[in-house]
């Protein structure tokens, strides 16, 4: 276990079980699969592509030893519930040690040789508020952040490879392109002080 997360809404790593998860958690590509059974083929090379791309950043002793950080800061934060305050700083303390490792190591190579620069900076400053007593949730860990970006590529590169791939600012442009429909001409919208609701719109202009 990474990080307590791991046990809310665990991430799988192996190819079966990538699969039923996108399949499970994306209906745009189960629907795709559905419609087309050549897709699930598809989807598994891409799925194979992925996790040999990221499966060297997966493990590892720093990520064991940050593992292992985090544990203590959990306990540590449990001792704060109890008003035990210098354990809970003497834990939190281990915990940062244990934290240097996977985020001053793991994460910039992790960062340099995938070019995930944003996927280490959130690891790191999420690594910088769980020292926060109490706040140890926060960090998700960098092997489970990898696992994300697994799932996330994944999705990207299938869709790539059928033909239906959009970028997010289409995908946004799609969400927004009805919010504003129907709304009236900008002289319809305006008032004068000589406004009457009788009379027509051209003659205000």
């Amino acid at each position: 276990m990474s990080s307590i997360w791991d046990l809310v809404s665990p991430i799988p790593t192996g190819q079966k079980e990538l699969s039923d998860y996108v399949t499970n958690h994306y209906e745009h590509v189960r629907e795709a699969i559905g419609k087309n059974k050549d897709y699930r083929t598809a989807l598994e090379t891409v799925i194979s592509r992925v996790v040999d791309k990221y499966k060297p950043y997966l493990g590892g002793i720093a990520q064991r030893v940050g593992d292992a950080g985090r544990a203590v800061g959990t306990v540590a934060d449990a001792w704060l519930l109890t008003g035990d305050i210098f354990g809970s700083l003497g834990g939190k303390f281990l915990h940062m040690i244990g934290q240097i490792p996977e985020k001053l190591i793991a994460a910039p190579i992790y960062a340099i040789k995938t070019g995930n620069y944003l996927d280490a900076t959130r690891n790191i400053l999420e690594g910088l508020l769980s020292y926060v007593p109490g706040f140890t949730a926060v960090d998700e860990s960098l092997s489970r952040i990898i696992k994300q970006r697994i799932v996330k590529d994944i999705v990207c590169e299938f869709e790539k490879e059928i033909g239906i791939y959009k970028p997010w600012t289409s995908r946004l442009a799609d969400r927004l392109s009805g919010i504003y429909s129907g709304v009236k001409d900008r002289v319809g919208n305006v008032f004068r002080p000589d406004y009457d609701p009788e009379m027509p719109v051209h003659a205000l202009a």
